[in-house]
């Protein structure tokens, strides 16, 4: 059911922003057989912006075409660049909230690549929610300190001595963020215990443009202004709120009680990248399509993350071939993309295929790649997606 008025606020002063009919619902959750991917379940993105509060979400949404599990994967950290960007991560909070010999608490942990890290840094203990390490071996968190539930958070489960809680790229997938929040507030040992919550930055994506990140498994789409006002209308004190990882993460932390005035200073800006998001995201798909039908050549996408995965989907829509999806994560290798159907291969899978051009799909890993690519012999020249 499309809602009219905005989900955060309650405004009704609100305006679409763009369409993209009939994308994978799980574009993280690969399949194991190339027909497996192809018949996997779509959905609509209908996305809306409130000229109130400048939130953004997809009013298409249906959740009960969600049923995340094992098969869900999207970490990062396999990466050089993120694992440098986590570690000093965890050494900040560490620092500021003192947490040596502490709790730390995490919800969405994955396979507990961020609770080893802080492990590895002196907290004492570092517990863990995520629903799709059912029936999964842990392939980061060996630490006996750390605990993984492989279940949805649970509020009756905080643990009553956590001095930390984490959680980061969750909000985004939860369609009742209010309630979400209300209820992990209620249930805190204590009204001092600051939250770090870090989420995709929506107004980077606007003003990219980045319609690869548009994605149906996540039904809000946060900015600054957004995120602040979700925690002040919560009672939460928010004390720190910044941009990272080059601008495409969102990053907050708020403690319960006494709300500071919501600012609107960003929201113009917001509303404007918002309002010409539409026609971005047609010249970005122009100019792709430009180059995918001017390339006579065999092409791979390094990246097979939300962007890699989108941008497959995008080129098999419009008729044009992509070889492979390539991935430093050994859990991906030899699945299929949701939707294009296309493989993840392992980058020394390379040397056989001998790409014509290597399509990046972060830019911020241009450098790691590229050296990848130089040690393998790999000539290919290679273009970003964004």
């Amino acid at each position: 059911m499309v809602r009219s008025n905005c989900p955060l606020c309650g405004a009704h002063r609100v305006t679409p922003i763009a369409d993209f009919p009939q994308v994978p619902v799980l574009c993280n959750a690969l399949l194991a057989t190339a027909q497996d991917a192809r018949n996997a379940p779509k959905g609509d993105i209908a996305l809306a912006m409130c000229l109130e509060c400048a939130m953004i979400w997809n009013q298409a949404f249906d959740e009960t075409l969600l049923a995340y599990s094992s098969d869900y994967e999207n970490a990062l950290h396999h990466s050089e660049n993120f694992q440098d960007y986590a570690r000093s991560l965890v050494s900040d909070l560490i620092q500021r909230h003192s947490l040596a010999g502490e709790v730390v608490f995490e919800i969405g942990c994955g396979d507990g690549y961020l609770l080893n890290a802080f492990i590895a840094q002196g907290v004492d203990k570092a517990i863990g929610f995520d629903p799709s390490m059912t029936n999964r071996s842990r392939i980061v968190a060996n630490d006996a300190r750390v605990q993984i539930i492989a279940r949805n958070f649970d509020p009756e489960h905080t643990p009553y001595d956590c001095k930390l809680v984490v959680c980061r790229h969750v909000l985004e997938h939860i369609a009742d963020p209010q309630s979400f929040l209300r209820d992990l507030l209620a249930s805190l040992p204590a009204p001092n215990v600051p939250l770090y919550f870090e989420v995709p930055n929506a107004h980077w994506l606007l003003s990219a443009p980045s319609p690869w990140d548009v994605i149906y498994e996540h039904v809000g789409y946060w900015t600054e202004p957004s995120l602040i006002r979700l925690f002040h209308d919560a009672g939460c004190r928010v004390t720190k709120s910044s941009t990272a990882y080059n601008a495409q993460f969102l990053q907050l932390e708020a403690v319960h009680g006494s709300p500071a005035p919501v600012s609107d200073h960003a929201i113009q800006a917001i509303i404007a990248a918002g309002t010409a998001f539409a026609a971005s995201t047609k010249d970005t798909f122009t100019h792709w399509n430009h180059i995918l039908q001017n390339a006579d050549a065999k092409i791979v996408v390094w990246g097979a993350g939300s962007k890699g995965i989108t941008f497959a989907n995008f080129a098999h829509n419009n008729g044009h071939h992509i070889e492979a999806l390539v991935d430093l994560n050994p859990v991906k290798h030899g699945l299929f993309a949701p939707g294009s159907a296309t493989q993840v291969v392992d980058p020394s899978a390379l040397m056989d295929l001998q790409p014509d051009l290597v399509v990046i799909s972060n830019g911020l890993y241009r450098a790691e790649i590229e050296d990848q690519l130089a040690a393998m012999g790999i000539a290919a020249p290679t273009k970003i997606l964004l």
